[in-house]
């Protein structure tokens, strides 16, 4: 009888495993039935937590993206063709040769620079070894980076997202992604302002760049990292929730150091314009206000964007940790 094989897609955009799409057991052979092929097991690997969107990597344009495929019960000197089309039309055809004993290895490395929609196929190639290698495919949506392209807000969405920066899927480069990608410039030590360029896009695109919270013992606590500017709401597990940018005490009235608890809450706007306040130590609060500079300015509490003051005030319990450093 023949030799069959099973073929796996692999994309590597730089290391966390995804598997999508497990294959059902080839069926049984009975007497006098040809013999039928197995389905394909496909498994996407990243050296880096790609983003998703919908079934698509998302990358940039003119950045690489890796393939990599495993051929399970290959045939010595087996080959398989890599083709990648756009729009129905092949743009590119390549024959890679599989390494390996039982589990073949075969790996390619694609630039990609007009933005579209791609399909990755792998199919044996007829007369290499006589193997049925069932062809599988994979979608890659390469996006030009441009803050008034939808698409390429909704990747940038999508990945800081990912990374914990609050943000919605609007497709829009509204407020919130505007103060998404602040503080991820913030955190990430880079000139803060909202613009967006390819020195955020493809860092965001590769899963690189999130929050890393200092304080590993308690559970669910609030961590306000004075040099950076930002808040982040830490879940019990020691998991990044949300990631906000914030303005702390000027210099002639600094924000307090240390651990404190919330102790009182006051929701709605007071008469010093503060809104949905969380005061941990006195009259230091974490609260909503209208104006939130990119540096500290001010009284010595935590202000965040009145857009987010609604959803840290319910998120927030009375007797949470907040932990204040630089």
């Amino acid at each position: 009888m023949g030799r069959s094989a099973r073929l796996g897609l692999a994309t590597g955009l730089i290391g966390a495993t995804m598997a999508i799409a497990a294959a059902g057991p080839a069926a049984a052979l009975v007497p006098a039935a040809p013999k039928k092929t197995p389905s394909a097991a496909v498994t996407l690997r990243a050296e880096h937590s790609p983003v998703f969107l919908g079934r698509s990597i998302a990358m940039l344009s003119g950045d690489r993206v890796r393939v990599r495929g495993l051929v399970h019960n290959h045939l010595a000197g087996e080959s398989v063709r890599l083709i990648l089309s756009r729009a129905g039309r092949v743009v590119r055809t390549l024959r890679l040769p599989v390494a390996g004993r039982s589990i073949g290895v075969f790996a390619a490395s694609l630039r990609i620079v007009t933005p579209a929609r791609y399909l990755v196929r792998v199919t044996g190639v007829p007369g290499a070894t006589g193997a049925a290698l069932v062809g599988k495919s994979l979608g890659i949506l390469v996006v030009s980076g441009a803050p008034g392209d939808r698409t390429s807000v909704l990747a940038l969405q999508q990945g800081l997202g990912d990374l914990h920066y609050r943000v919605f899927q609007t497709g829009s480069y509204d407020g919130a992604t505007q103060d998404a990608v602040l503080a991820y410039r913030k955190v990430n030590g880079m000139a803060r302002t909202s613009d967006v360029n390819a020195g955020i896009m493809l860092p965001v695109l590769h899963g690189v760049g999130a929050f890393r919270p200092r304080f590993h013992g308690p559970g669910r606590h609030v961590e306000a990292n004075l040099s950076e500017q930002v808040v982040a709401l830490i879940n019990a597990g020691n998991r990044v929730f949300q990631v906000i940018p914030t303005s702390s005490g000027k210099p002639s009235t600094p924000t307090v150091l240390g651990t404190f608890h919330v102790y009182r809450k006051a929701p709605g706007v007071n008469s010093e314009s503060m809104f949905d306040s969380n005061y941990f130590i006195g009259g230091y609060a974490i609260h909503g206000f209208p104006d939130v500079p990119t540096y500290p300015a001010s009284h010595g509490c935590l202000r965040i964007p009145n857009s987010d003051a609604p959803f840290v005030f319910g998120w927030l319990k009375v007797g949470d940790e907040v932990d204040v450093y630089y």
